[in-house]
């Protein structure tokens, strides 16, 4: 029997790559569904985590779309600078989020701006920050719980605390999560105030502690709509599989060396993945509390647009526990302080 020749045979191979590529493309996208953009003039926006990816591109967008103003708050305040030069009406503040006091710095020098009328009180306030990195603050709590969960929630009640977003009209607060909360799961002994996460008999680790913070994510928005859906709107989302640079804090060696290849090849394009985000912020559609308590995915605001059989759109049975969610709650307290 006659074998193919080498050159055939790679032929054939890179034929069947690309037959599965844009499989996987079509199977993970969703097309993209466009909204009109209302006039943002008069509004000011939050961007937690904008010196990369998502986050950047939110807060670039919502500035060439003519937000009133957008603060980007970052750890790094030059790299901050930098990614916005060009972009009107950012303004930079500096906020840690594996240090608790320096968010309780933060809200207390947003409070002064505030007060000073050098700020206005917040529409709208994306959680964009993430990690993957395998460490322990100097809080004395995992970097994931601390950075994904932790400071978030604590940004956010002591922004609420001070009244540091408008008392009425149609405030959103967005956690941005991921699919992977799918795969999360509340381990009490693990996430308990004793542990933290960083005793050893306990811990949680590698995929399963990212997919676990994102979990926290969707449940904690569902909770504080609960809460104070009476000041504002608050809800979650998955922005679809983008390109990303949170591979590369990843403790583990194949994520880390291989997942870049692989998001290059089938992962949206960094801006086009903003948009989920920027959608829920924005769309006019969505006023009077249409975000509130709602879970959105990959751009993804009603059920003709679900992309891979709907599989990125399901929401994890723990979210709709409300014990399990006040027990995350009055756990995150505990480890936090007073809020």
């Amino acid at each position: 029997m006659r074998m193919p020749s080498a050159k055939k045979c790679f032929g054939i191979t890179v034929v069947l790559v690309a037959v599965i590529v844009a499989f996987a493309r079509n199977f993970i996208r969703k097309p993209i569904e466009r909204w009109d953009i209302p006039n943002l003039s008069k509004r000011t926006f939050l961007v937690v985590g904008s010196t990369s990816g998502i986050g950047m591109e939110t807060m670039r967008c919502l500035s060439e779309w003519g937000a009133g103003t957008v603060v980007a708050a970052n750890r790094n305040i030059r790299r901050s600078m930098q990614v916005a030069k060009g972009y009107k009406n950012v303004v930079h503040k500096h906020v840690d989020l594996t240090s608790f006091r320096s968010v309780r710095n933060f809200v207390n020098r947003i409070k002064d701006d505030v007060q000073s009328g050098e700020l206005e009180q917040f529409d709208v306030l994306i959680l964009n920050a993430a990690t993957t990195a395998d460490k322990v603050t100097g809080d004395g709590v995992d970097m994931q719980y601390q950075v994904n969960h932790l400071s978030h929630f604590l940004l956010v009640n002591l922004m609420l605390k001070h009244k540091l977003v408008k008392q009425s009209g149609d405030v959103r607060v967005i956690f941005v999560s991921s699919s992977m909360h799918r795969m999360g799961h509340i381990n009490k002994e693990a996430y308990s105030a004793e542990s933290r996460n960083v005793n050893p008999t306990s811990r949680v680790g590698g995929v399963n502690l990212y997919s676990d913070t994102k979990l926290m994510n969707v449940m904690i928005a569902v909770e504080f709509n609960d809460r104070y859906n009476n000041i504002a709107a608050f809800s979650s989302l998955h922005p679809g599989f983008i390109q990303s640079m949170l591979d590369k804090s990843n403790s583990g060696f194949l994520i880390r060396t291989f997942m870049p290849y692989v998001r290059g090849l089938i992962a949206r394009e960094t801006r086009e993945g903003a948009l989920t985000q920027l959608r829920v912020a924005t769309d006019a559609a969505l006023s009077n509390g249409g975000t509130g308590g709602r879970y959105f995915s990959d751009n993804c605001i009603n059920s003709l647009c679900q992309g891979g059989f709907g599989l990125f759109d399901r929401i994890n049975d723990e979210v709709m526990d409300p014990e399990l969610r006040a027990w995350l709650w009055e756990t995150s307290v505990e480890i936090v302080g007073e809020i």
